[in-house]
C-alpha cells in the first residue's frame, strides 16, 4: 500500500489529467458522429422501404407517361413560340432602325434647304 500511495502522490495529478483528458476525446469524439449517421442512415432506410414497396398500376403508368408526352410538348411549343417571338422582335427592331435613319436623312435634306 504504501508504494501505491507513493506512485500516487508523485504520479497523481498526470494520471487524472490522462484521464480527464480520454473521457473529453470519447464524449467529443467520433462515437456521437456514428450515432448521428447510423441515425440518419436509419431514416434513409425507412424512405427507400416505403419507396419501394409503392406500386404504380398500368393505368396509372399511362397516365403518368401521358402526362409527361404533354408536358414535353407545352416545352416544345413554348421553345417554338419564344424563337418566333425573337425573331419579330430582331425585325421590328430593324426596321425602327430603319425608319430612324430615314427620318434623321429627312430632316437633314430639310436643315440644309
Amino acid at each position: 500500500m504504501n508504494k501505491f500511495n507513493d506512485f500516487m502522490t508523485k504520479w497523481g495529478n498526470v494520471v487524472i489529467c490522462v484521464l480527464l483528458i480520454l473521457t473529453l476525446a470519447k464524449s467529443c469524439g467520433t462515437s456521437n458522429d456514428v450515432t448521428r449517421v447510423k441515425k440518419a442512415v436509419a431514416e434513409v432506410s425507412a424512405k427507400c422501404d416505403t419507396i419501394s414497396n409503392t406500386t404504380i398500376t398500368a393505368d396509372e403508368m399511362k397516365e403518368l407517361i401521358g402526362l409527361k408526352d404533354y408536358i414535353q410538348g407545352q416545352d416544345k411549343t413554348n421553345a417554338t413560340l419564344k424563337a418566333s417571338n425573337d425573331a419579330k422582335d430582331k425585325t421590328i427592331n430593324g426596321q425602327q432602325a430603319t425608319i430612324n435613319r430615314q427620318q434623321t436623312t429627312i430632316n437633314t435634306l430639310k436643315n440644309n434647304k
